[in-house]
Parts: structure tokens; C-alpha cells; sequence
């Protein structure tokens, strides 16, 4: 988890080409010399990868699927303690923001605009991503259903809203 956390913060792909190789099975694969029972996970799938049969564990913690599990568990975590931190202040604006992607999707990305109150009792204004979407149209109708649908989605009232901002929207 710690290896998942430290890659994501620093916005470091997870994987190469393969599930073997890439940052986070580098990474894991140094943690693994200094921790005993992560040494001995990867033995045993080297173990399994070097058998004839190469039968799957019946669980793997390190596979692409439970990664991404992982790393979703960790987002949601992430928008929910933000969406908390936004309540504490009663209102925020939305900020969207969107520009076409290589296949010619509609990449936008929502954050909320809030005042935070600091450790040392300064209030700030702060911004924090807490959705990215496609949509297959940069019309107002689909922009405006994603975004609340996507509000919906992460708690957040729109009764909490007080200001917009739009960036990209060529409509």
C-alpha cells in the first residue's frame, strides 16, 4: 500500500509494458529487501512463474486488477475526506475544465473551490480535483448532467454551490 501511495502522490505510472515490470513492482521489489514477508510473496510468484503448469495464485495482491481496486479505494478516500473538509466550510464554487483527448472524447475535470482553515488558524482558499470524466459532447446539457450526476455521486449538495467556472467549453 505504502509503495501504491508514494508512486500516486508523486504521479508515477504504476506499470510498463507488462504487470511485471514498471515503477511499482521496482518499487515493491526494493521494499521487498528490507521487508521479510514481502520477500517471501514474491518468492512464491516466482515460485509459481517458474513452475511448468504456471497455475495462478488463487489470490494476488500484486495483480493489475487488485492494484486498480486499490488505488480506487484510495480516491475515494481521498474525494470523500475532501468533500468533508468542504462541508466544514458550508459552501464552495465548481471549477470544470476540459480539452479533447487523443480519441476525441471530451476529457474534463472537476474540482471544488472552498475556504480551508490551516493548522496555524489561517483561512484559505483551496482547490481540489475530485472527479475527471469523458463525455462525448461539449454541450451545455451534457456538460451540466455529467457534473452533477458526478456531484451526486461524491456527496456533494448542490445547495453547497455558490460559484461556477468553466474553461474549454467552446458552447
Amino acid at each position: 500500500i505504502k509503495a501504491i501511495q508514494w508512486l500516486a502522490c508523486e504521479m508515477v505510472a504504476l506499470r510498463g509494458h507488462s504487470s511485471v515490470d514498471g515503477k511499482f513492482m521496482s518499487l515493491y521489489k526494493l521494499l521487498a529487501e528490507f521487508d521479510p514477508a514481502a520477500k517471501a510473496y514474491l518468492d512464491h510468484l516466482d515460485q509459481i512463474r517458474s513452475n511448468p503448469t504456471r497455475r495462478k495464485p488463487a489470490v494476488n495482491v500484486l495483480s493489475p486488477r487488485n492494484v486498480r481496486r486499490l488505488l480506487n479505494v484510495m480516491k475515494t478516500k481521498t474525494v470523500e475526506s475532501i468533500v468533508n473538509r468542504m462541508k466544514l466550510s458550508g459552501v464552495c464554487s465548481i471549477i470544470n475544465d476540459g480539452t479533447q483527448d487523443m480519441s476525441k472524447l471530451e476529457a474534463s475535470c472537476l474540482l471544488l473551490r472552498y475556504v480551508e482553515e490551516s493548522k496555524s488558524g489561517r483561512r484559505q482558499p483551496v482547490e481540489r480535483l475530485v472527479g475527471l470524466f469523458t463525455t462525448g459532447s461539449t454541450s451545455g446539457d451534457t456538460l451540466r448532467d455529467k457534473i452533477i450526476e458526478h456531484l451526486n455521486d461524491i456527496n456533494v449538495p448542490t445547495v453547497h454551490i455558490i460559484g461556477q467556472s468553466y474553461d474549454g467549453a467552446g458552447n
